[in-house]
């Protein structure tokens, strides 16, 4: 079998996909806040400044633009063991405290969108 400059370019073409696909979680934003939601109450927070929140049961850190939960009264601290998280659409969560940690980005309300 003889190989033709388009073999050539389709293989190319096929690996730099599937390399991009692979890739593209590690290239996309972090999001820039994060809702925390306890006992139905929630407040929005910017992830770009390193804070430290005392919530009843638990303790939320921001740092480096990654927030996580370090401290929490609960049983089995699966919320401090999920550790950090940065990336939109991950949450945390924390039954027995009802705590849920969501980062987003942050959306500015337009004329259109209201």
């Amino acid at each position: 079998m003889k190989w033709r400059i388009a073999d050539f370019i389709v293989i190319g073409v096929v690996f730099l996909s599937a390399l991009l696909i692979w890739l593209y979680p590690a290239l996309s934003e972090t999001g820039a806040t994060a809702t925390i939601t306890q006992d139905g109450v929630s407040q929005t927070v910017s992830l770009e400044k390193d804070l430290e929140i005392a919530l009843e049961n638990a303790t939320v850190k921001i740092k480096d633009s990654r927030i996580s939960i370090t401290d929490a009264r609960c049983p089995d601290l699966v919320c401090v063991k999920t550790g950090e998280i940065s990336r939109e659409g991950q949450s945390i969560v924390c039954v027995p405290n009802k705590i849920v940690i969501t980062v987003g980005k942050s959306h500015e309300i337009d004329a259109i969108s209201n």
